[in-house]
């Protein structure tokens, strides 16, 4: 069963002679939870609405009062009886011992969801990393220097350098394909491989 597409692409590039993911995860992982505090403000904000305002969200319609017969405080007619007290059912009654929803609830609802998303984030964030590692073990071709370590007289030295550059850099376009799919992420390889074969 093929993966679903990637919501994100990320990239493989060289910054200061080491590979890197572009964007780095950390910036990645707060911005997506920046995102889910902007969310939930906007979701606030459509809850405080009257549902008759936005009826393309489905809002829930709630009444703020239930009507009764009569209604409380009314003074009677002339030889009319007194209504008498209305009494208060059970089923009427404010149950304490259940936990109230509140702010303190929500942010508490809040903190587990980013909670979560991280830890998705991070999960799914393996299969990059690991193809980084990949890349890494030649990240020393982006700082190496070869005309200040190769003596040109040494024709048996520079015969050896560049038999092994050349393997480095058949190596390196065979490591990965140029685009690696993961279940959230999709890994651009194709810079860094041009990057490193060059070298």
């Amino acid at each position: 069963q093929s993966l679903p597409p990637p919501l994100l692409m990320l990239s493989l590039e060289a910054l200061n002679n080491e590979v890197v993911i572009s964007p780095f995860p950390e910036d990645l992982k707060h911005k997506i939870l920046d995102l889910l505090d902007d969310v939930t403000k906007v979701t606030s904000a459509i809850s405080c609405i009257e549902y008759e305002l936005v009826p393309f969200c489905n809002l829930p319609q709630h009444l703020m009062f239930e009507f009764i017969p009569e209604p409380m405080g009314r003074v009677p007619d002339s030889g009319e009886e007194a209504p008498a007290e209305p009494s208060v059912q059970p089923e009427n009654l404010l149950d304490l011992s259940e936990p109230q929803t509140g702010p303190v609830d929500e942010a508490e609802l809040l903190r587990q969801a980013k909670a979560a998303t991280e830890e998705v984030i991070e999960t799914c964030l393996h299969g990059p990393k690991g193809v980084l590692a990949l890349y890494q073990q030649y990240a020393h071709l982006l700082s190496e220097e070869v005309s200040e370590s190769l003596d040109p007289l040494d024709v048996e030295g520079v015969r050896e350098r560049t038999a092994a550059y050349l393997q480095a850099g058949t190596e390196i376009e065979k490591l990965t394909t140029e685009i690696v799919k993961f279940p959230l992420f999709q890994l651009h390889c194709q810079d860094i491989i041009q990057t490193l074969s060059q070298r």
